[in-house]
């Protein structure tokens, strides 16, 4: 069998013995051209289901070469625009981008910096826990929301309510429970707060409470009457709070509204006292 490999431009190349190319390499320049004329245009039909096919193979003997020795070299102008090593290490231009479907381009801005962008539109990057179908899966995100740069979580079907936590060291330094709402802002600002007022609490009574509270302002509590005190034992022992209606007030004593001062007044885990 001897079929030939044609290129516009250049003599033809016989491969001989049933398709096996010659020993010399197939080379050539081919011509101007106005229209597309592709210098290598190949078909053919797979039909076979039990075999597994392959379309293009290069097999190189590696017996001595130069540390940059490369597979394959696509160049526009004499530039280098797509190459990979003898390693098989792929590499683009560095004013080239990766693109998938056109839309998600990853970019190198600057040296060691890695982009996804895309002009105007919003790039979005998801790391999944798993993903079984667009309604079963759960994913962590970095992307743009209505002009916000957001890093959040998003699950459907079995992918529950997951947390965020913040490790340093292997260790937890921050985390944020999957309530599925809005718990703590930063203003712009930068005061810390409830997303919603008296919305979340900073510790417990008896579990995950701070050290020591330091201010270079003063400390606010709640301010209200007697009457709208909660239960001195919900509060527990130490809560305080400030009263605007306490009626003949005697420091230590149990608080009693219906009056006119305003005064502070503290918690011992049954009742609100004076103080």
């Amino acid at each position: 069998m001897s079929t030939d490999i044609v290129a516009r431009g250049m003599a033809a190349r016989a491969l001989t013995g049933g398709g096996t190319a010659s020993a010399a390499p197939i080379s050539g320049t081919g011509e101007t051209v106005t229209v597309s004329t592709p210098l290598v245009n190949l078909t053919q039909t797979w039909n076979a289901g039990a075999i597994t096919f392959t379309a293009a193979t290069v097999d190189v003997t590696d017996t001595a070469s130069a540390g940059a020795s490369k597979l394959l070299d696509l160049k526009v102008g004499g530039a280098s625009k797509f190459t990979v090593d003898k390693a098989g290490n792929a590499n683009i231009a560095s004013d080239a981008a990766v693109m998938i479907g056109g839309d998600v381009q990853l970019h190198r801005d600057n040296p060691g910096e890695l982009s996804l962008r895309n002009g105007a539109n919003p790039q979005s990057f998801g790391v999944f826990s798993f993903y079984t179908s667009a309604s079963d899966y759960r994913v962590g995100y970095m992307n743009w929301q209505s002009g916000n740069f957001t890093i959040g979580t998003a699950t459907a079907g079995s992918g529950g309510s997951p947390n965020m936590m913040f490790w340093s060291s292997a260790s937890i330094l921050i985390r944020v429970n999957g309530s599925g709402s809005s718990t703590w802002t930063f203003n712009s600002a930068g005061d810390f707060g409830a997303a919603t007022d008296g919305g979340a609490d900073i510790g417990s009574s008896s579990a995950r409470r701070i050290r020591n509270l330091f201010a270079t302002g003063h400390v606010r509590t709640g301010v209200g009457t007697v009457a709208s005190l909660p239960a001195a034992s919900t509060a527990t022992a130490g809560a305080r709070r400030m009263v605007t209606d306490a009626n003949t007030p005697v420091f230590g004593e149990v608080v009693v509204g219906g009056g006119s001062t305003p005064i502070p007044v503290y918690s011992d885990g049954t009742a609100w006292r004076v103080g």
